[in-house]
């Protein structure tokens, strides 16, 4: 189809008609066909930033839609999604000048998937906040404190950056695990592309990470350590999968206690220093203990439902007590 003249007004306008199913057959092939021109960068249009937004959620839109293979389905969804779009502009959505800040919180046992305004996917783990802005504007700055799985919309105009204690993680659009829980270590494990992480008190200490690698910052040091780890190993609690390789019972606990919202203790540093590998998939809690007791040589109580404590059988002659 041959491009007839069209300014960004009249696609705005056009899409609202799409929406309300008011199109003529000709209008829905125009509409269609500049929804993928503006994919395929072939408009010179200028926009202003709130015009860039606008036309990024149309082209995200399209992007997700063209995955669907039944065509009816494919277009409910973008009348369903530009209407959406053109009752949020309508509403004055995308013109207000200072955005406000939203704060998406889990406690312990809790997971929860956000959508970002740019329509990139966080997965936030137990025990964790994540805070952006209602819509993103020069930058796409998120801040996390916690552990989350981010898989992030590609825009080159916009470098996506995660703000925690101790880095600053920078990318494009890639998909990685941050882990940045207060009083503990930091981490970020990359699953696909490329990533840039700055330590937060050495502005001049950076490091380019790339799939199946990973970079640790000490809570005391602060220094970045980078190493080749397995991608899923330390996101596959999104899959409600515990993953330990060579990891102490000190940090299994920490693990049980944010999945289950359970208080684990140890009656002796010993114990807290054992070293388990192992995968549990969509486990229960006592299965992953009775596993522990059985590898380690070690027994557990409850001492009320929610606090477990470990031993050695020969420094307590106590019951294995289960929560009422």
């Amino acid at each position: 189809m041959k491009l007839f003249p069209l300014n960004k007004d009249a696609f705005m306008r056009l899409a609202y008609r799409y929406s309300k199913d008011l199109c003529s057959t000709k209008e829905k092939e125009v509409f269609e066909h500049f929804l993928t021109a503006l994919q395929e960068r072939k408009l010179n249009w200028e926009l202003t930033d709130e015009d860039a937004s606008r036309m990024r959620m149309l082209l995200h839109i399209k992007q997700r839609i063209d995955e669907q293979s039944n065509l009816r389905y494919t277009i409910v969804r973008i009348a369903a999604a530009i209407a959406f779009l053109v009752t949020m502009i309508s509403m004055g959505y995308y013109f207000v000048t200072s955005p406000s800040m939203i704060e998406e919180v889990t406690y312990d046992g809790q997971k929860r998937e956000v959508i970002l305004p740019d329509g990139s996917l966080v997965v936030l783990n137990s025990g964790s906040i994540v805070r952006y802005p209602s819509r993103f504007t020069d930058s796409r700055t998120v801040t996390l404190e916690g552990e989350a799985f981010f898989q992030v919309v590609k825009d080159s105009s916009k470098p996506f950056v995660v703000v925690t204690k101790l880095m600053h993680t920078k990318v494009l659009g890639t998909s990685f695990n941050v882990s940045a829980y207060k009083d503990r270590d930091s981490r970020v494990n990359v699953m696909s592309g490329k990533v840039a992480v700055q330590a937060e008190n050495s502005p001049n200490e950076q490091v380019i990470l790339k799939a199946n690698e990973q970079v640790l910052v000490s809570q005391r040091t602060k220094h970045l350590f980078v190493t080749e780890e397995p991608a899923g190993r330390y996101s596959s609690w999104r899959l409600q999968t515990l993953e330990f390789d060579n990891a102490t019972l000190k940090e299994v606990a920490f693990i049980l206690e944010q999945k289950y919202g359970v208080t684990i203790l140890f009656d002796t540093n010993h114990i807290s220093d054992l070293k388990l590998t192992g995968v549990y998939k969509s486990p229960k809690i006592e299965n992953v203990l009775e596993s522990i007791s059985f590898l380690k040589g070690v027994k557990y109580r409850y001492t009320d439902p929610y606090t477990i404590i470990w031993y050695y059988p020969s420094t307590q002659n106590l019951q294995k007590k289960k929560p009422m």
